[in-house]
């Protein structure tokens, strides 16, 4: 029920250009791209709407929309929805497509939005959790609602604190770890030892490695002895321990505190020395 502890999401903060429709390129995140398929601008109840097709690779998987304004009805259906085709779900593709919208709700101004999904629906809740969103509530849809008359009678209520961006990140990142992502699976002491005897590689896309040539400029006898090397947002002990392993002077820096324990782990295990920072990689 809407109760007093939650009136806030009920009337969020306000801007003056939520009524004005922005610039959307650009809006990606890890392998998905957003494109703009339309606008809607609904002047009886002053809200407005994009709609966009979710890409792959330049394949359409999906779909999500953005709804900017507010109405009570808001509260209920949220101000965000998504959809997957069916030959493309349990990819992550739903998450990261609101990972994607978060530039431009920001461009906005919005500090707050707010998703509803059906009580029943697993899959929607668990992409609002990995995408950084707190659970509100669940409440009994009002009749009126055209929820109600779709056959939804249960809906649960999150709400994304847009105004700490860095910490949602981190926060799905750090789900993304304990679901087995595939860049926060560490090496094993066997693929360290053969990265010690020269035989090692690391990736650059999960099935793509990277090149050998780019790391010819630097490496002396196989070995990157006293090379200092920095990882930008490249924990989960996969490329540092590699790294360390032929000798280089590694420091890792990112802002996802289980992608960091795994590089904490892989040293302990290994014994070398890594320099750990957790920082947000951001422009001055």
């Amino acid at each position: 029920m809407i109760t007093e502890d939650n009136r806030e999401i009920m009337l969020p903060y306000r801007p003056e250009n939520d009524h004005e429709f922005l610039e959307t390129d650009g809006l990606v995140y890890g392998e998905v791209s957003l494109t703009l398929l339309e606008t809607q601008d609904k002047r009886d109840d002053s809200t407005l709407a994009y709609l966009f097709d979710i890409t792959v690779g330049g394949t359409r998987v999906g779909g999500i929309h953005l709804r900017m304004g507010w109405t009570v009805h808001y509260y209920f259906a949220g101000q965000i929805g998504y959809w997957i085709d069916e030959p493309y779900r349990n990819r992550g593709y739903a998450t990261n497509a609101c990972l994607a919208l978060l530039p431009l709700i920001k461009k906005h101004g919005y500090k707050k939005i707010v998703v509803g999904t059906d009580e029943g629906n697993a899959a929607s809740r668990r992409v609002c959790e990995k995408a950084g969103m707190r659970f509100v509530e669940t409440v009994d849809t009002p009749e009126w609602s055209g929820l109600y008359e779709e056959g939804q009678r249960r809906t649960s209520i999150f709400a994304w604190d847009i105004n700490t961006y860095t910490d949602i990140n981190s926060q799905a990142i750090d789900t993304w770890a304990d679901n087995d992502w595939v860049w926060s699976r560490a090496i094993s002491h066997e693929d360290f030892e053969k990265s010690k005897r020269g035989d090692w590689s690391v990736l650059l896309t999960p099935s793509v490695k990277v090149p050998a040539e780019w790391f010819s400029p630097f490496l002396k006898d196989g070995k990157l002895d006293g090379v200092k090397l920095l990882g930008l947002a490249s924990g989960g002990g996969q490329q540092m321990p590699v790294f360390a392993a032929i000798g280089a002077d590694c420091t890792i820096l990112d802002y996802s505190e289980k992608q960091l324990e795994r590089e904490r782990m892989v040293a302990a295990r290994e014994g070398y020395g890594i320099n750990i920072i957790k920082a947000v990689i951001k422009l001055p």
